[in-house]
């Protein structure tokens, strides 16, 4: 007797994988095949998926014995709804060279821990890629979430489209298409995705746009500004980034006092223009930073509500409850500058505030919800007069009058310090250790301006920075740094 044939699915919550299963096991009853389906759910906050697996037998006299979960050496065909959970799925060793056809979506779903390094904590999309190639006897990559949404559908059925058109397994294709029919779910969207992506995976996928998702985030709207188009290359690609952004955090009028800080960068600058084309990544960057009015608009922006709550055919009831717990900084940082000053010294003021620091919840699908969000989205008109706004173009201010300083008599410390600016990421207390260890590097750059090799040592520095949390790696490099400065060994 052979052994059943096996496929195991790797997807993420809310992506339909239980879907994709139910479909397959009509699939393989219209063929004539007994199936066992077993799954084991993932992680919740984006550290795992959740693993369907399913063999199938030609229905015979034989009695076949079917495994509950992929055993090392009999994955014939592998399916991951993410790079990452494919890459997850060779560690496993659920894929094999001999044996397994891995089909991947080459889109990105960030983890947790690429959210919340430091830096850029981000995998290298590529190299994913390669290893994925290597350890598979064949590969079938494309993007799936951009079939899904080109068809206004759902990644479910560009996934049964990739098994479909892969031939891995031996049912007809008609039979793929009529399970999608019968299950009555957004059968006309769900049809043209499976379409879609059987096509894509006919013709082996497209591992050369791996990074189509990265990419399309990281191409720059178009700004047809004449300021814009007249600035040197590198600093032109920074800033054509920076205009949309800036004007989707608040206004025009923000883009003129941007462009004011980039000219003044440009005047004390020369060719090429590193250090401005740094410096106003830095500056877009600081500009927007997160503050309550930030997160209330991101939270109501039409399309994430579109996706949460899907749209005509796709249409679901769903409840969306936003979990937020703010602290007193942020509350009084939302504040007038006095009035937010005052809160923070006050005890009674303090006392009071803390009471809605216990963590809040708003239902953003609701209408009250949604209405309150925006109202405080709408305080964006205010912000310039808040004081969380007053602090950090304060602390802007006092980075780019270090950056100024340091050109003056070493540029390369200024671009050094210049990059350093990336440390000041996030929110609450991530925010602050940001800028506390900037103000750190920054303090160290201005005491060694006169000594050689002192760049080098803030690129340590800002390294070790990026590398902890506690502060212990920093406080480490810094005192190396000293040392090395002292004795000439940068």
């Amino acid at each position: 007797m052979e052994r059943p044939i096996t496929l195991t699915i790797a997807a993420l919550g809310g992506q339909g994988g239980g879907v994709v299963q139910n479909w397959m096991i009509d699939v393989a009853e219209q063929s004539g095949y007994v199936v066992q389906a077993t799954s084991v759910p993932g992680v919740a906050q984006r550290t795992g998926a959740t693993i369907y697996y399913l063999e199938f037998y030609p229905k015979s006299d034989d009695r076949p014995v079917m495994a509950l979960m992929p055993a090392r050496g009999t994955g014939d065909l592998v399916v991951a709804s993410e790079l990452v959970e494919a890459a997850r799925m060779v560690q496993r060793q659920l894929v094999q060279p001999n044996v397994t056809t891995l089909i991947t979506s080459t889109h990105r779903a960030y983890t947790i821990d690429e959210k919340s390094h430091l830096g850029d904590g981000r995998a290298d999309s590529d190299e994913l890629l390669r290893v994925l190639e290597s350890n598979a006897q064949r590969m079938v990559a494309f993007d799936m979430e951009a079939i899904a949404a080109r068809n206004a559908s759902v990644i479910s059925a560009a996934i049964l489209g990739a098994i479909a058109g892969s031939g891995v397994l031996p049912f007809a294709v008609a039979l793929y298409a009529n399970a999608i029919e019968r299950s009555g779910l957004s059968v006309a969207a769900n049809l043209a995705a499976f379409n879609d992506a059987l096509e894509a995976a006919r013709a082996g996928g497209l591992p050369e746009a791996a990074c189509e998702q990265d990419a399309q985030q990281g191409q720059p709207a178009s700004v047809a500004d004449d300021w814009v188009l007249q600035l040197p290359n590198d600093v032109r690609e920074v800033v054509s980034h920076a205009v949309p952004r800036l004007i989707d955090y608040q206004d025009q009028a923000y883009v003129s006092e941007y462009r004011a800080l980039v000219d003044d960068l440009l005047e004390m600058d020369c060719a090429p223009f590193a250090l401005t084309a740094e410096a106003a990544k830095g500056l877009a960057l600081w500009m927007t930073y997160e503050d309550t009015i930030r997160v209330a608009d991101l939270k109501t922006k039409p399309e994430r509500l579109m996706r949460l709550l899907g749209s005509g055919e796709n249409a679901e009831i769903v409840q969306v409850t936003e979990y937020m717990k703010p602290r007193i900084e942020e509350i009084a940082g939302s504040m007038p500058v006095g009035l937010g000053c005052w809160a923070r010294r006050s005890d009674a003021a303090r006392a009071l505030l803390g009471l809605f620091t216990r963590g809040l919840t708003i239902q953003s699908s609701s209408l009250w919800g949604y209405l309150a969000l925006r109202m405080v989205a709408r305080m964006r008109a205010l912000r310039r007069r808040l004081l969380r706004h007053h602090e950090e173009m304060a602390a802007m201010r006092e980075w780019l009058d270090c950056v100024a300083a340091l050109a003056k008599t070493d540029y390369d410390l200024a671009l050094e310090v210049a990059r350093s600016q990336d440390l000041v990421a996030g929110y609450g207390d991530t925010h602050e250790r940001g800028s506390a260890n900037l103000k750190r590097i920054m303090s160290f750059a201005l005491d060694h301006k006169q000594n050689s090799g002192a760049d080098a040592v803030i690129r340590k520095v800002r390294e070790a920075a990026l590398a902890d949390e506690t502060g212990d790696v920093l406080d480490a490099a810094i005192i190396k740094g000293e040392r090395e400065l002292a004795t000439g060994a940068a």
